[in-house]
């Protein structure tokens, strides 16, 4: 197997022993590793470097004793000089012919990846099975679920569950999905990253391809309660909470705006939630909100149900 690293660059050794990043046609000096009869993972390589590898959540650390091996992006260099390990500090072990089909979907065009995922949604429909949406995937993708994203966030997931992880700009596009044929749609912290008719297009697409009865979870950071944690409105202008926009939040919600767009395009049913509950079969489980939001009213839980 190679090691992999966050931005999907491969450790690899020169003649001397050291270790730096590479792309997957080097190869011949690519670091390779297996898993022994006990579990642990050692380095294939006759110069290997002397490292133990270390489980982490999402994937592995290198540690010489003192330090953990990093790769940062956009260089070319590894460096060991990380007290506590960051994301760009985990690797992931895979083997060539899964690194290849993986870096395929990564170079693959919108039009592509959307053939693969009618393809996967047909595969679906033919076993019988709920065609599920994880919108905005992120780190966290889901088990059972059909992932969406922009981007590639979660190199684990891609690797373990390759024909359900699709990079789509969903939220710009229409989905080539016939009406009425999805059994759940669910997001967290992810529509307040769009312009507000880019919010109503997919509100709207999501209505459209919902079955009659089935559900769409929405968690999403809730403006009034960030406003009134954060600002000082006495202050004025200056003192209004802009937080927001660090975290690339163009459009938030308050509840009341939510429901009404929702109903706006057509949702007939619209329930608050709290995190963790809903009125779905196929609901899993909120992460948000964390500690950086209040947690009773930091995000706003609804569920839309079309009838």
């Amino acid at each position: 197997m190679y090691v992999i690293t966050k931005h999907l660059t491969f450790l690899a050794l020169d003649s001397a022993g050291m270790v730096y990043q590479a792309p997957l046609d080097d190869e011949k000096n690519l670091l390779k590793v297996y898993e022994d009869s006990f579990g642990n993972f050692r380095f294939v390589n006759e110069n290997h470097p002397k490292l133990d590898v270390i489980k982490a959540h999402y994937g592995y650390h290198f540690f010489d004793g003192q330090h953990y091996l990093s790769a940062e992006p956009d260089k070319n260099t590894i460096s060991i000089n990380r007290a506590i390990p960051l994301s760009f500090e985990t690797f992931n072990f895979v083997s060539c012919e899964k690194a290849q089909k993986i870096l395929g979907i990564l170079k693959s065009s919108a039009e592509e990846e959307n053939i693969r995922f009618i393809n996967r949604v047909n595969e679906l429909k033919a076993a019988n099975l709920p065609i599920k949406l994880y919108c905005a995937a992120g780190t966290i993708p889901r088990q059972g679920f059909l992932n969406l994203d922009i981007e590639c966030q979660s190199f684990p997931f891609i690797n373990n569950n390759t024909e359900d992880y699709f990079l789509l700009p969903f939220a710009q596009m229409k989905w080539s999905l016939d009406d009425s044929s999805v059994d759940y749609i669910y997001h967290e912290d992810f529509i307040e990253h769009i312009p507000q008719i880019m919010q109503i297009q997919f509100l709207a697409e999501t209505y459209r391809v919902l079955k009659t009865g089935a559900v769409h979870r929405v968690s999403t950071p809730n403006l009034i309660s960030s406003m009134l944690l954060q600002s000082n409105f006495a202050a004025g202008f200056e003192g209004v909470y802009t937080g927001e926009l660090r975290w690339g939040h163009i459009a938030l919600l308050s509840p009341k705006f939510l429901m009404e767009l929702a109903e706006m395009v057509g949702y007939q049913r619209i329930i608050p939630a709290e995190k963790n509950q809903s009125v779905s079969p196929f609901f899993d489980y909120d992460v948000r909100p964390n500690s950086d939001r209040q947690w009773e009213d930091g995000n706003i839980f609804v569920d839309l149900i079309k009838y």
